[in-house]
């Protein structure tokens, strides 16, 4: 290999790394401490137990997403519907808890999550409200938001 060929290559890995970095770096930034959002996102709680005290504080009903890291389905839900601003706002009714089931086997075993995505809606107290399963539409999960918000005592 020439010399201005191993400096092409080495370039590019070079600028592949910084961008890396960068993605790396903007992404830890946009993500703020826990229990933050920016306009338009949802404010998850990443501990169910944390969340779960702050829905009985709060006397608001709880929205959990329960997913895997592994799971095609969870990153569409994530991507697809999630992110959309119209789902973030319907969020805000709702104390919204992250659980991945590899890391939290018990409280998915509780509510006899089987799939994944699974989505479930409980009073504040822990009472199971309603549920929704595998990667549904962002106007599905609106309907679900909208039954479990009408459903629930604590709203």
């Amino acid at each position: 290999m020439s010399a201005s060929l191993r400096w092409v290559a080495v370039a590019g890995v070079a600028a592949l790394l910084v961008g890396c970095q960068q993605s790396r770096e903007s992404q830890q930034s946009a993500e703020g401490p826990p229990g933050t959002t920016e306009a338009g996102q949802i404010a998850w709680v990443h501990d169910f137990e944390e969340g779960m005290a702050q829905a009985a504080e709060e006397g608001k009903p709880v929205m959990v997403d329960f997913y895997a890291d592994w799971c095609t389905f969870c990153k569409k839900l994530d991507a697809e519907v999630f992110s959309r601003p119209d789902v973030a706002e319907a969020s805000e009714d709702f104390v919204a808890i992250k659980v991945d089931t590899e890391k939290d086997r018990e409280t998915a075993s509780k509510y006899g999550v089987s799939g994944l995505p699974t989505v479930v809606f409980l009073e504040p107290d822990g009472t199971e409200i309603r549920r929704s399963r595998g990667a549904v539409s962002y106007t599905v999960m609106l309907d679900e938001m909208a039954a479990a918000k009408a459903a629930s005592g604590g709203a």
